[in-house]
């Protein structure tokens, strides 16, 4: 059973962190469709996106896959510079075939 949790730090930039964790006792076999194992998006209080990460990368186009035994943590870190401020929604994904794994934290940019 994978577990994720995302820590937003507001300062010249925006930094998330999202933490992966197996709280289950077997091994997760973690398979993705691309390089991309990751996402973080930014949305307004609308729902409007601002930022996604991923828009500013390119992923190669091969299946991998990656194992995370019991209680083993994987951890993602981005930084975004600020491009709007008020109330903010940040998102953290694992970008997989099959385990649905999401995060969101509410934050402000003042």
């Amino acid at each position: 059973m994978l577990q994720a949790t995302l820590d937003v730090h507001v300062g010249s930039v925006v930094t998330l962190a999202m933490e992966v964790r197996n709280g289950g006792t077997a091994a997760e076999s973690i398979h993705f469709a691309s390089m991309q194992q990751y996402e973080f998006e930014i949305h307004e209080e609308s729902g409007a996106l601002v930022w996604a990460w991923s828009a500013e990368q390119m992923f190669a186009q091969m299946l991998s896959s990656r194992t995370l035994g019991p209680g083993e943590r994987w951890t993602f870190v981005e930084r975004w510079q600020p491009t709007v401020r008020g109330r903010l929604r940040a998102r953290g994904m694992l970008a997989s075939a099959g385990h649905e794994t999401e995060c969101s934290v509410i934050f402000d940019v003042p």
